[in-house]
């Protein structure tokens, strides 16, 4: 009688052990294929909110470099363009609003050493081409050109860094 009792419990209890471990396995995987979900869906987040970044600067440096800028106008693309930031700060590495803002503030000191200039190196800056300057002025519009670029190439690297490609 004991006998029989053994032989329908082990294999009812060696069932039971073999459900529960196997029910375990498949909460862990569906758990661990959940966060690589979530993951990913947040790096596609991410990558986009670091593009819309890219896309306003480089619309504000278009801007720029093609009308007269005031300074309420520039101050409001600024607020507008931390609006976005704030409401995208999740995704951004720490200090993104310092670089941009330092880039920006670079491009237009640029700017506006260029419009000082004759029409003829306004109207290649506003094309984008590289205007050749008097050699007085050289050394404020290098300072000024350094500054900014350095200012774009941090947040390009960024940028590229988080959208996960190499060009932009």
């Amino acid at each position: 009688m004991l006998g029989n009792v053994v032989i329908v419990i082990i294999p009812a209890v060696l069932a039971f052990v073999a459900a529960i471990l196997g029910s375990l396995l498949a909460y862990r995987q569906w758990k661990g294929q959940r966060g690589v979900e979530k993951g990913k869906s947040f790096d596609e987040d991410r990558a986009s909110a670091y593009k819309e970044l890219w896309s306003r600067l480089e619309a504000i440096h278009a801007k720029l470099r093609t009308v007269e800028v005031r300074d309420d106008e520039f101050d409001g693309a600024v607020r507008d363009l931390n609006a976005f930031i704030l409401g995208s700060e999740i995704y951004f590495d720490p200090g993104i609003r310092a670089r941009t803002r330092a880039y920006l503030e670079a491009v237009r000191r640029f700017a506006a050493i260029i419009k000082s200039e004759p029409p003829e190196l306004q109207r290649d800056f506003a094309r984008t081409d590289i205007p050749l300057i008097d050699s007085t002025k050289m050394n404020e519009l290098s300072e000024a050109f350094t500054r900014a670029e350095e200012s774009r190439e941090t947040l390009m690297a960024e940028v590229r860094a988080n959208i996960g490609g190499d060009s932009l």
